[in-house]
């Protein structure tokens, strides 16, 4: 029996292609925030402050998808809290071990047994770490230690050389007044336990004293921008991947990877590829995404999939009319 998945993505092409608005096909990609539980209270994160978990009856509509999707994305909070993650694995590993799998999590929680459980498919571990020494990072990821980072960090590195599927370890660091000036120590970090790549984000929400974003601490970003270009440098030499969201370009749309999600005519194929449910239930079709499309509290995947506002996201990216719903300077943190 032939591949839904690979049938799928077939069929989301051609209707690409055709620049279709209303679609048959369904999403390649889901990003998924599962709960809002962590077992860190980081100072800039304001997602563990909205209770949230996910929907049963939106867990079965997922398990219902998962023979269409290539690519799933799981995150909190912090994933590995939701009680029902590992019903999802077992599913996904036992079924579909063809689906690529990133997980956002700050690592704490990944042991042994968690390990085996992940052993059945490809995996990237997108892991936060905000200060790649330990007085630093004790101040900012809040009830954690480094030398339990270090330590699961460890065994993630293994668990990732003996795989006989691609694993890869990304360090997410979000940039704030507190680590800004140690940003070159990240990839000095990333090179010891041979991490693949290191993406910048910068921290959003209203002003705070750790917001040199807003407003825009005119000193922090000239540092920053002087020592990207040694960072990305250095990135290259270790065989690290360096991507920045900092906003040091103020007319950037979309922050995306120009080389991915695009055709020649369209600036953007994400709202016919990829759907990312939020925390409280709103739906966007991408991170850099400003309109929300829909809320899983009270629709079906299936249904937001073809909503009046996903149709407009693909009529007006075939129109070329993108400024008011693409925002490389929105941060999806901010729809919650």
């Amino acid at each position: 029996m032939e591949n839904l998945s690979y049938k799928n993505i077939r069929l989301n092409l051609e209707e690409i292609n055709q620049k279709k608005t209303f679609l048959k096909s369904l999403p390649r990609s889901l990003n998924v925030t599962l709960t809002s539980r962590c077992n860190l209270g980081c100072r800039m994160c304001p997602v563990y402050r909205k209770k949230w978990e996910l929907p049963e009856k939106t867990y079965d509509d997922i398990i219902s998808i998962l023979p269409y999707l290539k690519c799933t994305t799981w995150q909190g909070g912090e994933a590995f809290l939701y009680p029902r993650f590992g019903d999802l694995l077992e599913e996904i590993h036992s079924k579909y071990p063809y689906i690529e799998q990133t997980m956002y999590t700050n690592a704490l929680l990944i042991d042994d047994e968690w390990l085996r459980r992940l052993s059945g498919s490809p995996k990237i571990f997108f892991i936060s770490l905000d200060a790649p020494e330990k007085n630093l990072y004790e101040k900012i990821q809040r009830g954690g230690t480094f030398k339990e980072f270090q330590e699961r960090l460890e065994k993630i590195v293994s668990f990732r050389d003996r795989s006989p599927h691609k694993v890869e370890i990304y360090i997410n660091a979000v940039i704030m007044r507190s680590n800004y000036r140690f940003v070159e120590d990240f990839v000095s970090f990333g090179k010891k336990y041979s991490v693949d790549k290191i993406e910048f984000s910068p921290v959003i929400g209203p002003p705070t004293p750790e917001n040199i974003f807003n407003p825009i601490d005119e000193e922090a970003l000239k540092f920053l921008k002087g020592a990207f270009s040694e960072i990305i440098e250095s990135g290259r030499e270790a065989g690290i991947e360096i991507f920045s969201r900092l906003p040091f370009d103020d007319d950037l749309i979309c922050d995306k990877n120009p080389n991915e999600n695009t055709t020649g005519e369209l600036f953007c194929t994400l709202p016919w590829t990829f759907m990312f449910i939020l925390a409280g239930g709103k739906v966007i079709p991408h991170g850099s995404c400003k309109k929300v499309v829909g809320n899983v509290t009270h629709q079906t995947i299936r249904e937001i999939w073809n909503s009046p506002s996903m149709i407009e996201y693909r009529e007006k990216l075939i129109a070329n009319d993108i400024r008011e719903l693409c925002g490389a300077r929105l941060n999806w943190m901010e729809l919650i």
